[in-house]
């Protein structure tokens, strides 16, 4: 990387911003720390329009008129599990309650056999990052149900408690 610019700087640095668009929009105060002590300020606003033209955004145009300028944008949607099979598990909510809570980086559960993958886990609702978890789970099933294979015996399965839902077609 190079440069003299000090640790966790960079030459863009002063022109970086982050804009929450939702009034639910949770910045950690840990992250919120980290952006204040860099000056990175924290703009809220609803996006109204995009600006530019031919196919390159230059600007955002916010709902309360204002224009937020930029030569690059990266946007980041974070997204909820769209399913409480977790939770109908008994596996460990994160603090936000919206994805499980992974004991290891390797998606393993409070849960015996249970391994998360997806949106189902913190910080991975890009897809890339999603496959990635998925192909880590399978792996680590792979290995749990060949680890039970040798000792002999069939893995116990957790029980899906009576409350949860049926559908009926």
């Amino acid at each position: 990387m190079g440069g003299d610019h000090g640790p966790g700087a960079h030459p863009l640095h002063p022109r970086v911003r982050v804009l929450a668009t939702t009034p639910d929009t949770a910045i950690s105060p840990h992250r919120a720390e980290q952006l204040a002590e860099r000056g990175i300020p924290v703009l809220h606003g609803e996006i109204k329009a995009l600006v530019g033209e031919r196919h390159q955004l230059t600007a955002l145009e916010l709902a309360d008129g204002s224009r937020l300028d930029a030569e690059a944008f990266f946007v980041s949607s974070p997204a909820k599990g769209r399913t409480d099979l977790a939770r109908q598990l008994g596996v460990e909510l994160a603090p936000d309650g919206e994805h499980a809570q992974p004991r290891s980086q390797r998606g393993d559960t409070n849960v015996p056999g249970v391994w998360i993958a997806g949106d189902l886990r913190p910080i991975t609702q890009q897809v890339a990052f999603a496959m990635g978890t998925g192909n880590l789970a399978a792996v680590q099933i792979d290995q749990h149900l060949r680890r039970q294979d040798v000792l002999g015996r069939a893995p116990a399965l957790p029980e899906i408690p009576e409350t949860s839902t049926r559908r009926t077609g």
